[in-house]
């Protein structure tokens, strides 16, 4: 069991087969090598714990929920961009945030992260800027704040 103090959502306890290993880390933060999934009880955006830092949550979305077949390559393509040896598993997560005033959940599409769920492997990768955004407006925020621990499906 691992245990998290001081999170943005309380303490903390989470399944030790929960935890996602980011060998080289997440964009801005290289030394972020262990997450955790939340999901809320309520909404579709969860949040990607750090298992080391815990005031470090990154909210994400699942990308089917922007379109089905994003990113628009086939998933073995997609899977090998984080050198994957198979796209079985593969969940695509956005990374979104909130605009406040407009009160707008807004995603970057060029960098997703990618999960190969049964391994509990990540990666971030970066797709063609030319083709994606790092600011797409994907509508209004919904659910409630509360989450707990769930392994990646």
């Amino acid at each position: 069991m691992i245990e998290l103090k001081n999170t943005r959502f309380g303490d903390l306890q989470i399944q030790d087969d929960a935890e996602i290993r980011f060998p080289r880390g997440v964009f801005g933060f290289p030394d972020e090598t262990r997450f955790a999934l939340l999901e809320r009880e309520k909404g579709h955006v969860s949040f990607l714990q750090s298992l080391k830092t815990p005031a470090l949550a990154l909210p994400v979305i699942d990308g089917s929920l922007i379109r089905p077949e994003y990113p628009d390559q086939a998933r073995e393509d997609v899977a090998a961009l984080a050198n994957f040896s198979s796209a079985e598993h593969l969940v695509v997560l956005v990374v979104v945030r909130v605009e406040p005033d407009e009160r707008l959940l807004r995603g970057n599409l060029v960098a997703p992260i990618l999960v190969d769920a049964e391994a509990r492997l990540g990666h971030q990768v970066m797709l063609d800027s030319g083709k994606y955004s790092v600011d797409v407006v994907l509508g209004q925020p919904s659910g409630g704040a509360s989450a707990e621990a769930q392994p990646a499906r």
